[in-house]
């Protein structure tokens, strides 16, 4: 799970935020960088996490017998959580990596958890990004995008901004998921418990890829993620109750600025709505017949501006990123969230390469991308490929 700039939400230079930051009373709150020894335990499997020569770049492996995770040493209550990672390239299906952020470790019973999940693929297959949002252990809130790079290729930065007001999953600089607090009581917003933050690398292949259709081909293990460039500006807690909580505005985090979206992010969010969602849990209706109660407050008609549409102007401009949909379209077709590819049955708009929507294809048990029927509709229905 992680973002900034047209992701921050601020309207100002990412240099005038760490600014602001910095030269604020941070309140006791912390700003982590430094080695991997410094924020760092390792969970499970020492002899799977390797780093680079210089230290800078962390790597967990993953092979037929384990995989590896580590976590911060700390735990923190609201700030910005980024990481820089490349995700397993090649054939990578059932292989899952995790960023996260967690109350407990383990899956406790009522575990609050912010996650970003990688849900690997096979070969020239897009990856798939699904977060999820649990409270007193209880989940279920998942969305799942496609990119519009590949993310094996490069770093990119993944972030998690975190307020009393809203939490925001952040790809680099673009806003990707919004949550927020509807401010009703026992409403489903987690921010009462601090959390460690946690990366992992294991096997899924009974629902990650094609749910459970594909799995791990062994052969080509071990599976290797990347990491480098941790940063956290947040309130790192200290029983029984740190000093920074009661002052967190006084962080840029936690300031008006941060409780909203910017004008120019509201534009890359509506893009990324309108293009790269393929499935969101407000939207099924088969699985929830009465929506969660902050599905009524989400966002239903975004606007897209013109430059993003189809034949406009060759390089866009998304959340402060320049992307250049010549180099994705020449590149491999299946990296552009461009096209207008209908659902076979209902012929709303769906993901270029996806020939059913996701209601469509859960309600006839098949996999949304290739049509073929799953092997296990239970399953199928409970993973929401």
């Amino acid at each position: 799970m992680e973002r900034r700039v047209s992701p921050m939400p601020i309207l100002v230079s990412i240099a005038a935020l760490l600014l602001a930051a910095a030269s604020s009373s941070l309140s006791e709150a912390a700003d982590s960088k430094g080695s991997f020894e410094d924020n760092f335990d390792i969970m499970w499997s020492e002899d799977h996490f390797t780093t680079s020569e210089d230290g800078q770049i962390w790597h967990l492996s993953l092979d037929k017998e384990t995989g590896c995770g580590f976590q911060t040493k700390q735990r923190f209550r609201f700030g910005w959580f980024s990481m820089k990672l490349k995700l397993v390239g090649g054939d990578s299906a059932g292989v899952v990596t995790a960023y996260y952020m967690c109350t407990e470790n383990g899956a406790g019973p009522e575990r609050d958890e912010l996650d970003f999940e990688f849900l690997g693929n096979r070969t020239g297959e897009p990856y798939l990004i699904q977060t999820n949002i649990y409270k007193n252990g209880t989940g279920g809130r998942e969305m799942r995008h496609v990119l519009w790079f590949d993310p094996t290729e490069e770093f990119h930065s993944y972030s998690v901004l975190w307020n009393n007001e809203q939490i925001v999953f952040f790809v680099d600089k673009v806003p990707m998921r919004v949550f927020k607090n509807n401010g009703k009581e026992n409403n489903f917003f987690p921010n009462e418990k601090p959390m460690y933050l946690f990366s992992s690398i294991w096997n899924a292949d009974d629902w990650a890829t094609r749910g459970g259709l594909e799995k791990t081909d062994w052969k080509k293990a071990p599976f290797i993620s990347s990491y480098k460039d941790f940063n956290v500006d947040g309130c790192q807690w200290e029983d029984p109750f740190p000093a920074c909580v009661s002052t967190t505005t006084k962080n840029w985090w936690d300031q008006y600025d941060a409780w909203h979206l910017s004008d120019s992010q509201k534009l890359d969010y509506g893009w990324v709505l309108r293009n790269l969602v393929i499935y969101d849990y407000c939207k099924d209706t088969e699985r929830y017949p009465t929506l969660p109660e902050e599905c009524e407050k989400k966002l239903s008609k975004v606007i897209v501006p013109d430059k993003w549409k189809e034949g406009a102007s060759n390089t866009t401009e998304g959340g402060g990123r320049k992307i250049n949909e010549n180099k994705l379209l020449s590149k491999k077709k299946r990296w552009t969230p461009y096209g207008t590819t209908k659902c076979t049955i209902c012929k709303q708009q769906v993901h270029q390469d996806a020939k059913y929507c996701h209601t469509c294809a859960y309600t006839k048990g098949v996999c949304a991308m290739c049509g073929k029927q799953v092997l296990d509709t239970k399953l199928y229905k409970q993973s929401n490929v």
